[in-house]
């Protein structure tokens, strides 16, 4: 039986996990957060190659302007200031389209980004001002991001909508304009024919005004993370792996098997690593066939190849800019299952850079491409560290690839040097998403993405995968997850009044 001082038991410390575990905190509950890494927020801290770091859980993040939900849920959980970097106001997106040979440098706020884009497509200027009103109206009203509404409703919403592709298709024949608009699907790793116009509006919505990156990084992030956990008592189990869930007779979840043969009992537990591992811990028989069955079968967002470079000068291409370089303008190709990463669409990004007038600066970049997750099928069996020859002779021929039609097209880039690449399989092992992709699994048309309360009795979900991805959508969906557990208006009621 579970016992009223047993703890909330959290599965998963990144994001969502460490998220969870402060809101329950707050609360006066006792909490027991399990990470099978050495450290909480493995994947926001990001890893360092020949003195260089690179950045790779936290690029640019939206909605931190003074008022913005991110400013708002951090300052719930009690974060302090963070070291905030700005991008460049006049274009913190470039767009390079090779083929047309043209450049679109994407400005900061709504209205600047309206008049840019009316000058450089006056044909297409009234649905222009059309869709980006149409994008902060289904921002602002979301019960995600202004604290109000019924969360069902609001998980329900986008099964009623169109496709982001659909919408640009009534509004433009111009396909420069429809990939300019269409470009943030490389964010959250879903085509335009499947993303739901709504979770589109999500993400992009929150660039407006608040687009930001964090000095310092994404371990700047997790170390303040790590700080509000020990002020709040959380008991941090890192290099603990969670191996099954137990339930008592009345079939709830009721505690946790740890690697090391220990057993948690638990209040309840919270889920918040990819769906798709939660079916191998559940025992035989726990729950019903077809909910395992939609768990596991839950296809993944897009996956990459990625390198990792350095270079002792200051590129200015990437200075308080992010690149996306398209050969063609079908961003649509990047999604495709036998896509090559050769052909792009690409990204590139800075990681974090070393200090001008240091002995030797490093600045970090990191150049990523599509990746489909089925071309590396024949080495599944396989970890990072001990890949076969094959393996490392294909994924060098890859990258080299990507480095070569990037350097032929960006010649900015010409003097980085390539410290490091990562594969589908790399992301697959890092990230512990068994399809590699990006962003846990897809929030598309063509699925249902799991809900925070699942039908096991005390067993609730947080993530990527639910909700919305990114750090945000990470940050919702355990704030949606605790609020199953505490109560919606509770929570919601705090927030408002922040």
């Amino acid at each position: 039986m579970t016992r009223p001082d047993n703890p909330y038991v959290i599965i998963g410390g990144g994001v969502s996990g460490m998220t969870a575990a402060l809101i329950l905190s707050k609360f006066g509950y006792p909490v027991t957060l399990v990470e099978k890494r050495q450290r909480l927020g493995a994947t926001l801290r990001g890893f360092s190659r020949q003195g260089t770091n690179f950045d790779t859980g936290l690029h640019y993040v939206g909605a931190l302007q003074p008022d913005g939900a991110l400013t708002r849920y951090f300052r719930y959980l009690g974060m302090p200031d963070l070291p905030f970097a700005d991008y460049n106001a006049g274009g913190f997106d470039r767009i390079r389209f090779i083929e047309a040979g043209r450049e679109i440098r994407l400005p900061l706020g709504k209205d600047a980004t309206i008049d840019y884009l009316s000058d450089i497509f006056p044909e297409d200027k009234g649905f222009v001002a059309a869709f980006y009103n149409e994008i902060e109206e289904l921002y602002n009203s979301s019960t995600f991001l202004n604290f109000n509404g019924d969360v069902r409703d609001a998980v329900n919403a986008e099964c009623r909508q169109e496709s982001l592709a659909a919408r640009l298709n009534r509004g433009t024949r111009n396909p420069i304009l429809r990939a300019v608009l269409s470009i943030y699907s490389l964010l959250y790793g879903v085509s335009p024919q499947e993303t739901p116009y709504i979770q589109h509006a999500r993400v992009a919505g929150s660039y407006f005004d608040g687009v930001k990156s964090i000095a310092g990084g994404g371990k700047v992030l997790a170390a303040a993370f790590e700080k509000l956990l020990d002020k709040a008592g959380v008991t941090c189990l890192r290099d603990s792996e969670a191996v099954s869930i137990a339930f008592d007779n009345a079939g709830r979840a009721a505690g946790l098997v740890l690697r090391e043969e220990r057993y948690i009992p638990a209040r309840g537990l919270l889920f918040t690593a990819h769906p798709g591992l939660l079916p191998a811990m559940l025992p035989a028989g726990a729950v019903k066939p077809a909910f395992s069955h939609r768990l596991a079968s839950l296809e993944d967002t897009i996956s990459s190849h990625t390198l990792f470079c350095s270079c002792q000068s200051v590129i200015p291409i990437v200075q308080g800019s992010n690149l996306y370089v398209c050969l063609g303008n079908d961003i649509e190709r990047a999604f495709l299952p036998g896509c090559s990463p050769a052909d792009g669409p690409f990204y590139i990004s800075r990681g974090i850079s070393g200090k001008l007038g240091a002995p030797v600066y490093q600045e970090g970049l990191m150049f990523s491409a599509p990746g489909s997750y089925n071309q590396y099928a024949r080495w599944h069996g396989s970890r990072t560290g001990q890949r076969p020859p094959a393996y490392e002779d294909f994924k060098a021929e890859r990258l080299e690839a990507v480095r070569g039609v990037l350097l032929r097209h960006c010649p900015e880039l010409k003097d980085t040097q390539a410290l490091d690449g990562g594969t589908p399989l790399t992301n697959r092992d890092y990230l512990g998403s068994p399809g590699g992709g990006l962003y846990g699994t897809k929030h598309s048309l063509k699925q249902f993405s799991p809900l925070p309360a699942t039908r096991v009795p005390n067993l609730w979900m947080a993530g990527q995968s639910v909700i919305a991805p990114g750090v945000l959508g990470a940050v919702i969906s355990a704030f949606v997850a605790c609020g199953c557990i505490l109560g919606m208006d509770r929570l919601q009621k705090e927030l408002q009044c922040l």
